[in-house]
């Protein structure tokens, strides 16, 4: 059942520190057919990777955050939800 189009249009952004730069990791439904997105922004550049199973796109996920932490980037407050076409989890 697609959530499209209900009145939860969410999707979940992540927030990074680290010194004075920032990064945003970004989950939400593909704009443009099925599937999913994670939009990864570092300073003014962004990347779109597109998945069709819900399970790999949380699995990239995490393991880009993960590697992040790894690599000193800090949390910058919780996880917010975004304004987006997004029915996930």
């Amino acid at each position: 059942m697609s959530r499209r189009g209900s009145s939860d249009t969410s999707g979940v952004i992540h927030f990074f520190r680290r010194g004075n730069d920032r990064r945003m990791c970004e989950t939400r439904l593909r704009q443009d057919g099925p599937g999913y997105e994670l939009v990864v922004t570092d300073g003014a550049e962004e990347r779109v990777e597109t998945f069709v199973e819900l399970a790999k796109l949380l699995a990239r996920e995490h393991e880009l955050l993960q590697a992040w932490r790894a690599q000193g980037w800090r949390d910058d407050g919780a996880p917010r939800r975004s304004q987006r076409d997004w029915g996930g989890p």
